[in-house]
């Protein structure tokens, strides 16, 4: 496979292992695919590129947005 080979959206999702209608989210979002031809196409390096970023981004809630909620209901 070369980076330059390109996926519809139901071939991007099966190798992301993520639904079709995420795949329209980023795109929708402006990460990931171009229009050509007339059709929605998503390259590899694009595709792998996420998948990097999911693999390293932890998981769960962002550090201290709980600590916030807990200090502002105990200042009332």
């Amino acid at each position: 496979m070369s980076d330059d080979e390109f996926f519809n959206a139901v071939q991007a999702a099966e190798y992301l292992a993520i639904s079709k209608q995420r795949i329209y989210e980023l795109r929708d979002a402006g990460r990931m695919g171009r229009i050509m031809g007339g059709y929605w196409l998503f390259t590899k390096k694009e595709l792998d590129a996420y998948r990097v970023e999911k693999e390293t981004k932890k998981p769960g809630r962002p550090k201290g947005s709980r600590t916030q909620k807990i200090d502002s209901a105990a200042a009332m």
